[in-house]
């Protein structure tokens, strides 16, 4: 009997521990041109400092804090250890920036259309973005990163030349860096929406950190979501 209750003691806490990285995957879940815009840099999302609190059900209260442009949640396990010696307790902090999306006053573009948005940089932006992130990994002797991206680079260029490239790994690794550090153009082609602002949410959890990035229409609604793991232990 005793191996019996050591058993079911066992298959609860699994099941409670799979039951939160649910919930956490659920949580974290891609010129020198002289009428060249002057480059839209990601500026600091502004929020009243105030503190909040919301309760879900019997077992999860969460506190917001406001603090300038960062959030702090507290996920508290509103049980703790009295359901089954496992507090699942833990915090979010998140800085928001935006940035807005810019006319491209150049003659040579590069127009990506992946998951149904269409994305248009000036081409020679996207190349020089490449050659910046190349020399800062190779002086970081991250010879590996260097040659990930000098491999995506010529995909790139590859395809700007009208062959045929599988860009979907392009897409989930590089392409939300490109939008985040040069200018673009999106339209989303479901909702027939022209993306106007890009909200970027740079988090960090007990285990985690990560980026979420929100396009916003001229109305300020999410038109979609991208999440990016940067890491997890």
């Amino acid at each position: 009997m005793r191996d019996g209750s050591h058993i079911l003691f066992v298959l609860h806490h699994l099941k409670k521990t799979l039951y939160i990285i649910t919930i956490i995957s659920i949580f974290i879940a891609c010129s020198t041109e002289p009428k060249r815009e002057v480059q839209e840099k990601l500026e600091p999302f502004e929020i009243t400092n105030r503190i909040s609190s919301k309760t879900y059900g019997d077992t999860l209260r969460v506190e917001y804090e406001y603090r300038g442009d960062t959030v702090i949640q507290k996920r508290i396990d509103s049980k703790g250890t009295t359901d089954d010696n496992f507090d699942s307790s833990f915090t979010v902090t998140s800085i928001w920036s935006t940035k807005n999306t810019s006319k491209l006053l150049c003659d040579e573009k590069l127009k990506l259309t992946l998951d149904d948005i269409d994305y248009e940089f000036c081409y020679q932006d996207v190349l020089k973005q490449f050659d910046k992130e190349i020399a800062l990994s190779k002086a970081k002797n991250n010879i590996w990163d260097a040659d990930g991206l000098l491999e995506m680079k010529m995909d790139v260029m590859k395809y700007h030349n009208g062959k045929n490239i599988d860009l979907d790994f392009f897409g989930n690794s590089y392409l939300m860096d490109l939008v985040k550090e040069i200018n673009v153009n999106i339209y989303d082609n479901k909702t027939k929406s022209l993306i106007e602002q890009i909200s970027l949410e740079k988090y960090e959890t007990n285990f985690s950190e990560g980026k979420k990035y929100y396009f916003l229409n001229k109305k300020k609604d999410t038109i979609a979501v991208y999440r990016r793991l940067e890491w997890m232990s």
